[in-house]
């Protein structure tokens, strides 16, 4: 088998895959709302360690620091967690439908079935916003009635304290990247942050 048959053989794969991971997605998000925390944890997790692995080999690990996955992680948490948490839902749910979302825009991302690298950034993009959207439309359906948004959420709620939780992250990104890793970062030729 030449090389151009066995990448069109890896793309044909990669597309039917990446297709039916967007039908099978479609679906959880629309009629199986109970398997949506599972799904989005699953994939979540799993697309994590497999680009901790080839970030890490390319020396670009310091951005799965980033904001993004932080959220990623403090969703994962409140899911498993702290499910009836409000006061940790309006926090998820401000930030991972603003800031994370915008990401989608800000960072070009773009679904291309043969990149690993792409499909993870949709990933760490997209499922946050369309979680905490089933978890505030669907509560029962989604969290078997753990859950109870409120109707309305104070501008504390919804603005002060997203923001103290965006400076306590960029502190501790500043002071791991500047402070913490200094040496190991001077030490690199080509350290990757954002």
């Amino acid at each position: 088998m030449t090389s151009i048959e066995l990448l069109r053989r890896n793309d044909k794969f990669a597309f039917t895959i990446g297709v039916a991971f967007i039908i099978i997605s479609e679906y959880m998000f629309l009629c199986q709302l109970q398997w949506v925390k599972l799904w989005y944890s699953v994939f979540a997790i799993g697309l994590y360690v497999v680009r901790y692995q080839i970030y890490h080999a390319d020396k670009m690990h310091y951005f799965l620091i980033d904001f993004c996955y932080f959220m990623n992680l403090v969703l994962i948490f409140h899911l498993y967690f702290y499910p009836n948490s409000v006061v940790l839902f309006q926090l998820c749910f401000s930030l991972c439908t603003g800031p994370i979302a915008f990401a989608v825009v800000a960072w070009r991302n773009s679904c291309v079935f043969h990149s690993l690298d792409k499909m993870t950034s949709g990933v760490v993009h997209l499922f946050p916003p369309l979680v905490v959207f089933c978890l505030r439309w669907y509560p029962r359906e989604t969290t078997g009635g753990a859950l109870e948004p409120p109707e309305a959420a104070s501008v504390a709620r919804v603005w002060a304290i997203p923001f103290a939780v965006y400076v306590y992250w960029q502190g501790c990104y500043i002071l791991k990247t500047g402070l913490v890793d200094k040496w190991h970062m001077h030490s690199q030729p080509d350290p990757w942050t954002s």
